[in-house]
């Protein structure tokens, strides 16, 4: 299959992931990133149930988008796409409380289908998988199900749960065998993974298709789950050694625009805008200490 992704967004592009503006609509997520020089943003699930519940048409997203120069960069938080999340006696085993997904995945469909976008972000939440060939059919059909879209499909590792690392996700991906299926690679779990730049060999490099960038600090907190949703740093402010990370992936020919995701909670007291440029700035700082010098 001859796979051609729709997207215009490229490495010199900046997305602004729903994770470091909380709380926003998308007219309020588009404004906030247009004013910093992003190129796309990122939606959940719940953005575009809620953006349907208030009476927002598909005509007012696509000016909105338009009027801004704007692109959906990525959709994100798909977390039941294997044959074991839809068994009967399925139990999460992730973080308690999780309301059923299923509407917010169809509303990432919903979005896909209606306004196009360059990803499809998902995971596994449970701190269990199952046998990788089930995990890489329900990848492929996930990317089946996107290829008519011309969307990617990445599979972001977590590393409390049963995807803990690169490898593992590597391997589903590899079995899976989509030509429009991935590898998202996000800076905080590649270091709480016990990983860095120096790990990125040749072959997991060539899968990666999504980036997320935010930085850490040496020490992981006592709760994993909690510090990743509530206490990331701005990239090149920790010890993810973000512009190496950068570097290594522009070196192995890997073009993909630079999510921000930056989940913290003293940046979500911020006015959007003002996130969104904070994090803005610090991303193209490591950008340029990145960039690729010839001698």
């Amino acid at each position: 299959m001859n796979f051609v992704c729709r997207s215009g967004l490229g490495p010199e592009d900046l997305v602004l992931c729903a994770g470091t503006v909380p709380g926003t609509d998308i007219r309020a997520r588009v404004e906030a990133a247009a004013s910093a020089g992003y190129r796309g943003i990122g939606l959940r699930g719940g953005d575009c149930l809620r953006a349907r519940a208030d009476g927002v048409t598909v005509a007012d997203l696509r000016t909105l988008l338009d009027e801004h120069d704007m692109e959906i960069g990525e959709l994100d938080g798909l977390t039941h796409w294997a044959a074991r999340h839809f068994a009967p006696h399925h139990q999460a085993t992730g973080r308690p409380g999780s309301a059923d997904p299923r509407a917010a995945h169809e509303a990432l469909w919903w979005a896909a289908e209606k306004l196009g976008a360059r990803t499809l972000n998902v995971m596994e939440m449970d701190y269990e998988a199952g046998p990788v060939e089930m995990m890489a059919a329900g990848f492929a059909a996930l990317c089946d199900r996107a290829e008519p879209l011309g969307m990617l499909v990445q599979l972001e590792f977590l590393p409390w749960s049963g995807i803990p690392d690169l490898a593992a996700a590597a391997s589903i991906v590899r079995l899976a065998g989509r030509a429009n299926g991935g590898l998202c690679l996000d800076t905080w779990h590649l270091l709480r993974s016990g990983q860095g730049p120096e790990d990125l060999d040749p072959g997991l490099i060539d899968l990666i298709v999504g980036i997320q960038v935010n930085d850490a600090p040496a020490t992981a907190g006592d709760d994993l789950i909690d510090e990743t949703l509530h206490d990331r740093l701005l990239p090149g402010k920790g010890a993810a050694r973000v512009a190496a990370v950068l570097r290594r992936l522009r070196q192995g020919g890997i073009n993909a625009p630079v999510g921000v995701e930056v989940m913290s909670d003293e940046l979500a007291l911020l006015p959007a805008a003002e996130a969104a440029s904070r994090a803005a700035i610090a991303t193209r700082m490591v950008l340029a200490e990145s960039a690729i010098r010839s001698c």
